[in-house]
């Protein structure tokens, strides 16, 4: 009786399984995404704040 609740329980289990393996790949991509976003965005900042100082150091 085991082996078949198990034999039929099985495809589901896999394809759940499946979706939600491909859910977390979709949430850890959008999650690096984000990631390399931000490490743009601080770098960005980082040189337009050295620019700013560069140009007020110049003028100066």
């Amino acid at each position: 009786m085991t082996k078949n609740y198990s034999k039929f329980d099985r495809p589901e289990r896999i394809t759940s399984f499946g979706n939600e393996k491909f859910v977390f790949r979709c949430v850890a991509a959008i999650r690096k995404f984000e990631r390399t976003c931000t490490i743009l965005k601080m770098i960005f900042k980082i040189l337009l704040v050295e620019m700013i100082t560069d140009k007020n150091q110049s003028q100066i």
